[in-house]
């Protein structure tokens, strides 16, 4: 009896559990892509700052040599 009392709600509830289990895992989905653009954007942010400071390096706009012209600027 208790084995046909249980096939009995869960047949009248698993509906509702399944619409749960779509919910949950939408959400989950969800937050998964808006966690992965973020990680996409910083990435972006972060190779675009490295990207600069490389060039200007490269080109001599940061170290000694723009510190001095720099200060010659001022004066």
């Amino acid at each position: 009896m208790k084995r046909l009392y249980a096939r009995l709600v869960l047949w009248l509830i698993g509906p509702a559990l399944e619409d749960i289990e779509r919910r949950m895992v939408e959400r989950v989905e969800r937050e998964a892509v808006m966690r992965a653009d973020g990680d996409m954007a910083l990435r972006s942010r972060f190779d675009s700052i490295y990207w600069r400071i490389t060039t200007d390096r490269d080109q001599g706009a940061i170290g000694p040599s723009f510190v001095q012209a720099r200060k010659r600027s001022d004066a």
